[in-house]
């Protein structure tokens, strides 16, 4: 099932299948989030090491004639932030802070075309996976850059880590590693791996250098 689709079944059971009631105008639930879609694609920014940084804080301008002059829903923000959540992840988008979709009217914005304003906004995000060690690290980005570097991602310490180690991060229903050309290695079960991006399951061992961590799912 689609991202959309599941976005509009979501709604239709939080606001008890008034979807087409509230969004009486010319405007669906499913059009906003095609609209976020098309700004992340059009303000994405690439990264070093590849994979697109996007944005995490999207704000609509709404024609109030859309929405049949009733206020947006709250459910229809959280939902629609959801989905930038899931798509990032689906896709192997960086987010840097939580995502966040703001909703407002404005008389001035085109009839059935909203504008959008995609913004970025660090902030603090809830980990996804960890590393479990002498020292247990969370790891909350998407295409998380792990190494020596204070400035990583995860910045783990050893005399055998390089300052840019690995990359980890999700990308269709699949976790991948990718050693960043480091000097003594990333080994994924005792497997050596080259740098290009390697499926891995969780949980599984993970070393870089001499540093050993259970990559484990968070709870």
């Amino acid at each position: 099932m689609s991202l959309i689709r599941r976005l509009e079944q979501r709604l239709e059971s939080l606001l008890d299948g008034v979807v087409g009631s509230v969004f009486r105008g010319q405007l669906h639930p499913s059009e906003l989030a095609q609209r976020i879609i098309r700004q992340a694609d059009l303000d994405g920014v690439e990264l070093v090491h590849g994979g697109m940084r996007v944005p995490n804080r999207y704000v609509l301008a709404v024609n109030p004639a859309d929405l049949g002059g009733e206020p947006p829903p709250p459910a229809l923000r959280i939902e629609l932030a959801r989905m930038v959540e899931e798509l990032a992840f689906e896709r192997g988008w960086r987010l840097d802070g939580p995502a966040e979709v703001v909703v407002i009217t404005n008389p001035a914005a085109p009839h059935g075309n909203p504008k959008c304003d995609g913004q970025f906004v660090d902030g603090p995000r809830n980990p996804w996976a960890r590393l479990v060690g002498e020292t247990t690290y969370e790891v909350t980005v998407n295409r998380a850059v792990i190494g020596r570097n204070p400035d990583a991602d995860v910045a783990i310490g050893g005399e055998h880590v390089s300052r840019r180690h690995a990359m980890m991060w999700r990308q269709d229903d699949r976790v991948l590693v990718q050693d960043l050309g480091s000097s003594n290695g990333t080994r994924v079960d005792g497997v050596l791996l080259d740098q290009k991006p390697t499926e891995v399951s969780l949980p599984c061992t993970l070393a870089f250098g001499d540093v050993r961590f259970l990559l484990q799912w968070s709870e």
